[in-house]
Parts: C-alpha cells; structure tokens; sequence
C-alpha cells in the first residue's frame, strides 16, 4: 500500500502532504499497545521539489538553509507550529483500553490503568484528522531536522542553526554525517534542559501562561536530520 501511495505521489495524483496524512493514519491504525504520543511524519516528492508534512502536537521541524551571509550561515525558511488544548496539553494520539480489555488488564496487575481509563470518560480523543498540514518547497542543500518536543522546547531557532552550522563548517565542504549531526543537537538540548537560569522557549510559553519559570525542560528527547541531496 505505501509503494502504491508514493507511486501515486510521483504520479502527482497525491499531494506530498496528502501523503504524509495517509500515513501518520495508517500508522496509527497499525498500533496495538496502549498509550499516548505527539506525532510527525514527513513526505517527500522529488518531482515538484517538496516536503508535505502531517504535524500533530508539540513535536516539530524546522527547515534551515543556507542564508547568503557566509559559506555556512544558516536560516529557518519553514517551520511546523505547536497544537496544544492548553499549556504544555499538547494534541496527542492515543489509544487507550475497552471494557472488554478489562479482564486481562487486571489479571496482569494493571488496575491503575483501568481506573485512569475509567476516569477519563468519554472525553473526545483527538484523531490523525486533527494534525496541521504543510507543504514546504526545498532546494538542494536544504537541511531537515525533525525532532520531539524535548528538542524544541530547550532550543531556540538561532541556537539550532548555530549548533548545524558549526558541524557544517567543520566537514569543509565534505559530506555530512547526519547521524552524528543529530546526536550533537540531542545532546545540547539535553544539557539546556538541565540547567535552572537559562532562558528557554518552555520557559517563555509559560510565562505567556501567567507561571514564573526558568530553565530548561527536562523531557525525551528525539532528533532526526536529513539533507536535500538532489
């Protein structure tokens, strides 16, 4: 099925967008253990030189590019905005235990579940239909960094490309190693996330939220880079 949507991609019958909602519902049907998550996928087509995206919740990307100023200035031309029902309430998918489950559940020592889940009601959940779509046209060069709220919420814009940037002038014009590139971003949003009096964009949105807060956020963290190659 997926060889047959991107075919239909390729083919333009399908946005790269439209694609990138198909899959992050497909995905979601696919899953069969119980809990919740913020979710992202991103499409590609070669054809008309761009990336659809299907954003639900807090996780993000950014879209960096070579800005002119220098062999290795960067600069964010494209970037997903958060869902959330409140503050730090990001849009989540989940799928949560049936009364029918109830019986196993206990047997393996999960009440607490049932009880949460019972709790809970029959409070509307949200749905893949829910997520943001986007469509960003890229150029070669171009570099994608997808990541969870963990990311985001401990570094700025202007740090992201600052930290890509100098991995970027250390290769010299050679190939970048995305892998490695990922990690370095990972590990500096973990360190910010960590300290208590440094200014954060978590710290910022809550005190958009009326709190006194400082610092990082400490919270998963999950990086992924890609270039634009061709």
């Amino acid at each position: 099925q997926q060889a047959a949507e991107d075919q239909l991609c390729a083919d333009g019958a399908v946005t790269a967008a439209d694609l990138a909602r198909r899959t992050l519902a497909a995905g979601f049907g696919a899953v069969k253990s119980f809990g919740a998550a913020t979710a992202i996928v991103v499409a590609a087509d070669p054809a008309r030189g761009e990336l659809g995206v299907a954003s639900l919740g807090d996780s993000g990307l950014r879209l960096l590019r070579p800005s002119g100023g220098g062999a290795s200035a960067l600069q964010v031309v494209g970037r997903t905005e958060e869902q959330q029902h409140s503050f730090n309430q990001p849009f989540q998918l989940s799928k949560t235990p049936k009364p029918q489950d109830f019986p196993r559940l206990r047997a393996e020592g999960k009440g607490a579940l049932i009880q949460a889940v019972k709790a809970r009601g029959a409070a509307k959940a949200d749905a893949p239909s829910d997520a943001a779509a986007y469509t960003f046209a890229v150029e070669v060069g171009d570099i994608v960094v997808m990541g969870s709220d963990g990311l985001f919420d401990n570094l700025e814009d202007d740090a992201l490309c600052s930290i890509v940037e100098a991995e970027v002038a250390a290769a010299q014009g050679g190939d970048v190693d995305t892998q490695d590139l990922a990690r370095i971003v990972a590990q500096e949003a973990a360190r910010r996330s960590a300290e208590t009096d440094v200014d954060t964009p978590f710290a910022a949105q809550a005190r958009s939220a009326g709190m006194e807060y400082r610092g990082g956020k400490p919270d998963d963290i999950t990086v992924l880079i890609a270039l634009v190659v061709a």
